[in-house]
């Protein structure tokens, strides 16, 4: 179990949705969302992540920002570097990855995935 997924469902009182993303060589990844109800109740079902890589955060205010709205939407569907995303609540999970899904299959690593990749690598992890 990813010690982050379980301390933003604490922060966020076991509301809202984990989304897990699978990306298969190259291909358009696989969503999978999972409440946080149901995360708690099966805390295996997260524990394919890597304990290194971060999880993203999706509060229901992105809603009012379209241009951060598309970027998240972005990053969940295309950046290689993006396993998991916190969402505030199940309807943004959905909605998100309904959105994702749209997306074209453009496989990118994002500038802060590079630069947590480099420092990792200086800190030996």
């Amino acid at each position: 179990m990813s010690a982050a997924v379980l301390d933003l469902i604490d922060i966020y009182d076991g509301e809202g949705a984990v989304i897990l993303i699978q990306r298969h060589n190259g291909g358009k990844p696989a969503f999978d969302v999972k409440t946080s109800a149901e995360v708690l109740a099966s805390p295996g079902s997260v524990s394919g992540l890597q304990p290194s890589r971060s999880v993203l955060v999706a509060i229901n205010g992105l809603y009012n920002n379209a241009v951060m709205l598309a970027s998240m939407v972005r990053s969940i569907a295309n950046d290689i570097a993006v396993e998991c995303v916190y969402a505030e609540s199940v309807e943004l999970a959905n909605f998100l990855v309904t959105e994702a899904r749209k997306q074209g299959n453009e496989p990118y690593m994002s500038a802060e995935a590079l630069m947590m990749e480099g420092i990792s690598r200086r800190n030996g992890a």
